[in-house]
């Protein structure tokens, strides 16, 4: 395993190009229940005009938000959190794991294993969110994920005694972030290269957020959620899986369709990944001969998956 051979990785490194340093700031993205906040606001009777008149917080920009589409800066948080009048120990209850600038971190690092970059910059950054029994989220996972993929990338060595660790953390949610979607793919296909037998990762949880985010507004989400579940799919091929590998990509096929969001391209990578998974070697090639004419407008990265996946490497 490769990380870019995931196509939703690399999907996700070209929608975030301009984010491969390590942030050096104090501003953070946070990822709160919103819905938990939205139910205080409805509670205490609070109007969102409020939020434009005392924090400049939009009605529409307020609903993006509560709807995951957007994230808000820390300060426009903490004044919802003064407005509804939520003590410090509420506000804390309420965060999430993921932050943005969590994922960027996390991008970043993601890049420079592929390409073979010096990782001592993400370490030191590392070091200083490791606060022993108390580390700070969403890095204490990033942390394992470092170390465990430097290692297997480098020497196809698992530590199992991380790895486990990092089951039992995924094991214990109800629902996926982006980045739990792009590590738990990560996790099952080191699963998938060894021989030894662990409790199993609840990939429907992985299905579930695909189906959620491939009708998303924004586009970028939305590209990269289809990525997860090609990537899911080829997953279950490669474990001899077939009814579930089809049944991914029918029910994604399906829900953009619905949501008039099925574009061509789309359609045709589904058309491909069906010819993959029955071992329709002609349509393999068809449609190889077709990704590579149409290479000039695909990012590089993508062209190069589509290649091996079709058997052209």
């Amino acid at each position: 395993m490769r990380l870019n051979d995931f196509l939703s990785i690399n999907r996700w490194l070209v929608e975030n190009k301009s984010t491969f340093e390590v942030a050096n700031t104090s501003l953070v993205m946070t990822n709160f229940d919103r819905n938990y906040l939205e139910k205080m606001r409805k509670a205490k009777n609070i109007s969102t005009k409020v939020y434009e008149m005392k924090i400049g917080l939009t009605k529409s920009r307020y609903y993006r938000w509560v709807n995951n589409d957007v994230d808000l800066p820390m300060e426009l948080v903490v004044g919802i959190k003064k407005i509804l009048g939520l003590s410090n120990y509420e506000l804390i209850n309420a965060m999430g794991p993921e932050t943005e600038e969590g994922l960027n971190f996390l991008c970043g690092m993601v890049f420079s294993i592929i390409n073979r970059l010096p990782l001592q910059k993400y370490k030191d950054e590392l070091a200083k969110h490791d606060k022993g029994a108390a580390k700070e989220q969403p890095y204490d996972k990033i942390s394992i994920l470092l170390d465990l993929l430097s290692k297997y990338c480098e020497y196809k060595h698992v530590n199992e005694q991380q790895l486990n660790k990092l089951r039992q953390s995924f094991n214990l949610l109800s629902a996926y972030t982006l980045m739990d979607a792009i590590t738990v793919l990560v996790i099952l296909n080191i699963d998938s290269g060894t021989d030894h037998i662990m409790e199993p990762l609840n990939s429907r949880l992985l299905e579930t957020w695909v189906y959620k985010n491939i009708t998303n507004s924004l586009f970028g989400l939305r590209n990269i959620s289809i990525g997860v579940g090609i990537d899911l799919s080829l997953f279950f091929v490669r474990n001899h899986l077939i009814s579930q590998a089809k049944d991914i990509i029918a029910n994604m096929e399906e829900k953009l369709s619905k949501n008039n969001m099925l574009d061509g391209y789309s359609n045709y990578l589904f058309a491909s990944m069906n010819d993959v998974i029955y071992g329709n070697f002609e349509g393999k090639d068809n449609a190889y001969k077709k990704m590579d004419n149409s290479k000039i407008f695909l990012p590089t990265l993508e062209f190069k998956f589509w290649k091996n996946i079709l058997g052209r490497q």
